[in-house]
């Protein structure tokens, strides 16, 4: 038990020093595995109350969305909550620039993911404002996108082609290739 609680303390302050040294303006986050999130939790990631928050509880023990925006810059104009990701409009104060945020997160169970990308697509489809969907599609476009080099033809197809109708890009992010990890990060600090 006390190592569960070393991991999960571990986890957040990995969070809250990702946040500030990338001084991130919107923070989504997948797989939180939790159905509901407290002031101090909430507080505890981001310091300083300066992020406002909405999630998507976890069903079971899997699954979960956390979606926070940085309000003293950010605006949000309209919420949105679905099966598989939740989504904000938000205005930035000082440009008046206005686009959607979509943070997703896709079911590993496979049997669901045409639902998955149907539900996307409704999303995609009343789309007026520049889109940008982020988070776990735990879909793969191509057999070199999974570190087993295996795939399931039919739903590499089923995303490509969602990306292709919608006219999805891909954003550079720096980093490994694979971004989970089951090794905890020291710091400086230790």
């Amino acid at each position: 038990m006390e190592h569960q609680r070393y991991g999960k303390l571990a986890r957040v302050r990995q969070l809250k020093e990702l946040i500030q040294s990338t001084q991130a303006d919107i923070v989504g986050l997948q797989e939180t595995i939790k159905h509901d999130f407290t002031n101090s939790e909430l507080e505890a990631i981001a310091p300083g109350g300066s992020f406002y928050w909405n999630w998507l509880a976890a069903t079971g023990h899997s699954g979960g969305i956390l979606l926070g925006v940085k309000n003293d810059l950010l605006e949000i104009e309209n919420l949105e909550v679905d099966d598989f990701f939740v989504g904000v409009t938000v205005r930035h104060r000082k440009l008046n620039f206005i686009w959607d945020f979509v943070n997703v997160y896709g079911p590993a169970n496979h049997d669901i993911s045409p639902d998955f990308i149907q539900s996307l697509s409704r999303r995609c489809e009343k789309a007026i404002l520049p889109l940008v969907l982020g988070g776990d599609f735990n879909l793969i476009r191509t057999i070199e996108d999974k570190s087993t080099k295996t795939g399931n033809d039919r739903l590499m197809k089923l995303f490509n082609d969602f990306i292709e109708n919608f006219e999805l890009r891909d954003l550079y992010r720096g980093g490994g290739k694979f971004t989970w990890t089951n090794k905890q990060t020291k710091t400086h600090s230790e």
